[in-house]
């Protein structure tokens, strides 16, 4: 009798040891999930902030690019008004009203290339800001597959958590037992191996 109560003292012993080792996994692998879930958000955000950064280039390009064609036909227009005036009237006020006309256009068409080029300057880089974006797109994707690949082994790993603390409470209460059982053979053959299964999977799938 002695010999059966040091066993059964024994395996309780090492069902509660893999207990606090079952529960110790569980806390980290819920640690690994918040921490992922923190960088989809943070992923979430960064592409997001991209997406409008690159719409609000391109109206910005769009609005130059019109304004400059709209200031190139306006001096195109002044430049033949000076031809015209010239030919035939010859008056030198109307003539350097045109002149200044024309430097002040000439030199707001200048700014705009200005402008225009380092917007396009912008664009090419923002281009490969793209790139990056898709690459975080891409990450996003994996962390997504990661978290529902982590939260399936958590469920498993509770339900093994579950029956472990389950079979603790069977072996400690020894009016549980069946007639003419004792723990010796409650915690023997197919009922160990029952119950370490699903454990055993849980834990190596970490």
């Amino acid at each position: 009798m002695g010999k059966t109560l040091s066993v059964k003292q024994d395996s309780v012993a090492r069902l509660e040891q893999d207990l606090s080792n079952c529960r110790v996994e569980l806390a980290e692998t819920e640690k690994r999930i918040n921490d992922i879930t923190q960088s989809e958000v943070s992923l979430k955000y960064e592409v997001d902030m991209h997406k409008k950064m690159l719409v609000s280039w391109k109206i910005k390009n769009d609005l130059l690019s019109k304004e400059v064609q709209q200031l190139l036909k306006q001096l195109d227009e002044i430049k033949q008004g000076k031809k015209l005036t010239t030919d035939t009237t010859g008056d030198h006020a109307m003539k350097e009203e045109k002149d200044t006309r024309i430097q002040t256009l000439e030199k707001t068409v200048e700014r705009q290339r200005d402008e225009l080029k380092k917007e396009r300057e912008e664009n090419r880089m923002e281009k490969g800001r793209r790139i990056k974006t898709e690459a975080i797109k891409d990450s996003y994707n994996n962390v997504e597959q990661e978290k529902a690949k982590f939260i399936n082994e958590l469920e498993r790993h509770k339900e093994a958590l579950k029956r472990l603390s389950g079979e603790v409470e069977k072996v400690k209460d020894v009016g549980n037992l069946p007639e003419g059982a004792n723990a010796v053979q409650l915690l023997s053959g197919s009922n160990v191996d029952d119950l370490a299964a699903p454990y055993v999977s849980a834990v190596e799938s970490f």
